[in-house]
């Protein structure tokens, strides 16, 4: 009898691991044949860009939103009480008294409660105390209070790649911070080393971790929780932010490093910072997003305008990443401008000629365009269009040489 369930059990654990085996098989074939349809339609976007473009012109998907100035000024997110009282949004640092009854922390307070952490593995616990020092060191005023409340919780932990799709919800996700879960998902079996992409990645994520909470004060209530710098629902952009927190991470590096994520849109980002007197990175683990697009419209003299240019940006991304070729080149000349002309209120001088004019204009596009996938189609002519008509207007059309 028992050599029978042994002979029963046995098959069974058999069949389950044929199953398994066909399932990870047919998962592996799947990303096979996605990568190759990527591969397959960039290189048909390679053979027929002028017949793609005529058919976008012809036929695209139209933005959901306007691309336009307000009448009326951003409303800066400061903080936001549920309806029962007990829940709490907090977007800038300088609310967060009205949910920790302490002051902000000394970095050996951050790492107590690092060392305390037993869900951390010991190597990972050095990168974050690295990660601790550079706040410190290259940011100082920043309130620690928030990472801290989540260092005494914060998970990291290892997975594959399929296990990592699936936290994701996205086939291509190298790590991730899950806010509601305080857990970074990192590459099984990855070593993290100062030079290689994977420390950039692992310091991306705790970059979130810095200024992000998603608390439940009483698990499973929605109207009792703890939430900071998560993006009220009028200033969503989730492109956006995620350029900020990758040229916010890269800053901390102690080597320049250009190959970042999110290539195209924290180029563009970074060129913004550059060229803002009242905005810099030292802002972002203490301020919301919105605080971050009412200094754009200041700088740029502008109501309401850089949310909908954050917009365009994010739209473009989703364009290349989900359904490529739908618009015109033409859809996104605002966003181009909007960078190039605050390139040129920073640096272009009265008495310039053509070609300073257009030296001006490609050291702007080495920046923008710098390793950026060739499908994303820049019309690298509407900057070179825009900072002569600019330079008329400011000034007096360019002499030729």
């Amino acid at each position: 009898m028992k050599n029978g369930i042994k002979r029963v059990l046995k098959r069974i654990i058999i069949a389950a691991g044929v199953l398994l085996s066909l399932f990870v098989l047919l998962v592996i074939l799947l990303l096979i044949d996605n990568q190759r349809r990527i591969d397959e339609r960039n290189e048909y976007y390679r053979l027929h860009k002028e017949e793609i473009e005529a058919q976008r012109e012809a036929e695209f998907v139209a933005l959901d939103f306007s691309v336009e100035d307000s009448s009326e000024e951003l409303v800066v997110d400061t903080y936001q009480s549920g309806f029962s009282g007990k829940s709490l949004n907090v977007y800038d640092s300088a609310y967060l008294d009205m949910y920790f009854d302490y002051p902000s922390l000394e970095v050996n307070d951050v790492k107590r409660t690092l060392k305390a952490n037993r869900k951390i593995p010991k190597a990972h616990k050095e990168i974050i105390s690295y990660f601790i020092d550079r706040v410190y060191e290259l940011y100082p005023q920043t309130d620690f209070r928030p990472f801290e409340f989540n260092l005494r919780t914060l998970e990291v932990v290892e997975v594959d790649k399929w296990d990592m799709s699936l936290t994701a919800l996205n086939p291509y996700a190298y790590a991730c911070y899950v806010r509601t879960e305080n857990r970074i998902y990192l590459p099984q079996g990855k070593v993290f080393e100062p030079g290689g992409w994977d420390w950039q990645v692992i310091i991306h994520e705790l970059s979130h971790a810095l200024r992000t909470v998603d608390y439940d004060n009483n698990w499973g209530d929605w109207d009792d929780r703890f939430r900071y710098l998560i993006s009220s629902y009028d200033n969503t952009n989730v492109i956006g932010e995620e350029a900020l927190n990758s040229l916010f991470a890269v800053s901390l590096l102690e080597y320049n490093e250009r190959d970042i994520a999110y290539q195209l849109q924290s180029n563009m980002v970074g060129v913004m910072l550059e060229c803002m007197d009242n905005y810099s990175l030292a802002d972002y683990p203490n301020h919301s997003y919105s605080y971050f697009l009412s200094k754009l419209d200041e700088t740029n003299g502008n109501h309401n305008y850089a949310s909908s240019i954050m917009k365009l940006l994010e739209a473009q991304r989703d364009d290349w990443e989900e359904t490529r070729w739908n618009r015109p080149r033409s859809t996104y000349y605002p966003l181009y401008d909007y960078v190039c002309k605050m390139w040129l209120d920073k640096h272009a001088l009265p008495d310039m000629d053509v070609s300073d004019l257009d030296e001006l204009t490609a050291s702007l596009l080495e920046r923008v365009v710098y390793d950026v996938p060739e499908d994303y189609d820049i019309d690298t002519d509407e900057f070179y269009r825009y900072a002569r008509t600019y330079y008329a207007e400011q000034f007096d059309a360019p002499e030729e040489k």
